[in-house]
């Protein structure tokens, strides 16, 4: 028996690594999101507006995040997918910051809608596709890990929501830290 085989492998296995940040794009991007439903009521006071047109803005957001994926996904292939994840982190992060300053709804629809819609839109398939490239054996477990980032971010997040003006900004903070953490993430596409 050779050394080689005798001891195991210290080092963690990259792609581990890989489902981290995608669990996090996961985590961030759709807690974001998913916080709309603390902010209904009080958009409908502050901009003096209908359930309706206020609800608006998260389908609006919905058909984008999930619609882009047809495109999000061959661009990923093209550029790669953490080049398109952190774009879609950041596009998030700029449509909470923008949303968070908006003076009517037409502006949220905007910022939100399409800020966060076209930033999740980016970050969720390319996320997600980089974990299948790096399993084989596995792969159902470690794309699993990836995407349960989406049911604890909307378990997580909408409870800190209070004023929405000022958790929007703060979710914009932690939306705007996720391209970082996804930068060090050095995968190879």
């Amino acid at each position: 028996m050779t050394s080689a085989t005798a001891l195991p492998n210290p080092r963690l296995f990259y792609g581990w690594f890989v489902v981290a940040a995608a669990f996090a794009v996961t985590f961030v991007g759709f807690g974001c999101a998913y916080t709309f439903s603390a902010f209904v009521e009080p958009l409908q006071r502050d901009f003096g507006a209908s359930r309706g047109s206020v609800s608006l803005v998260f389908s609006l957001a919905g058909f984008l995040y999930f619609g882009l994926g047809i495109v999000s996904g061959p661009l990923a292939d093209r550029f790669g997918s953490r080049r398109l994840a952190v774009a879609g982190m950041i596009l998030t992060g700029l449509g909470l910051m923008a949303a968070s300053a908006a003076r009517n709804l037409p502006e949220v629809y905007v910022a939100y809608g399409l800020g966060v819609g076209l930033g999740v839109g980016c970050a969720y398939v390319p996320a997600i596709g980089a974990v299948q490239r790096w399993f084989l054996r596995r792969r159902g477990f470690a794309s699993g890990i990836a995407v349960s980032g989406i049911g604890v971010g909307t378990l997580v997040m909408p409870p800190l929501a209070a004023d929405w003006r000022s958790c929007l900004r703060t979710i914009r903070a932690t939306a705007a830290s996720a391209p970082t953490a996804i930068r060090r993430n050095r995968a190879h596409n």
